[in-house]
């Protein structure tokens, strides 16, 4: 064997005007940047039948460590408080699904860091649904969660679906 020519190409080469062309990515890709591009879903589901979960409104560390004060207004108004409590865990862990695919690097998952603002209530009949916003510095994205048959599943997305 000759170490010292290269081979020929076994397959054929495509010509230039040929070649598919990938589109130019950003060099910082943020939130806007990227979710323009791409879609992005995180999710999560709450077994409210689940035992572990019944008592979390009286454990005030609890409720300090993953709410902001505003949350832990709206749970403190709320009729079905451990619903609305379960709602706002839901959404948080949901939208930080979705920021990690977003982030060059995953955020750090401080419950408090994400807020949930409510838009729209729709509770006739079931499910009973809610949509609202998650913004985590700055950074904000869509969530939906309803509930039904004792579970509640929270959806946030990236983009435009």
């Amino acid at each position: 064997m000759d170490w010292g020519k290269p081979k020929t190409p076994t397959c054929a080469r495509r010509s230039p005007k040929r070649t598919a062309r990938r589109p130019k990515q950003p060099a910082e890709p943020g939130l806007t940047t990227v979710s323009s591009l791409v879609s992005w879903i995180g999710n999560d589901v709450v077994d409210l039948e689940n035992s572990s979960l019944h008592g979390k409104l009286e454990h005030h560390r609890f409720l300090k460590r993953v709410l902001t004060k505003s949350e832990q207004a709206v749970v403190a108004r709320a009729g079905e408080s451990d619903i609305e409590l379960w709602c706002l865990w839901a959404c948080k862990e949901a939208a930080f699904k979705a920021f990690s695919k977003v982030l060059r690097t995953p955020p750090a998952f401080i419950h408090s860091a994400f807020e949930v603002s409510w838009t729209r209530m729709i509770q006739e009949g079931s499910p009973s649904i809610r949509a609202g916003n998650v913004v985590y510095e700055g950074l904000s994205v869509p969530v939906s969660v309803d509930f039904s048959e004792g579970v509640l599943h929270a959806f946030a997305w990236t983009g435009h679906l």
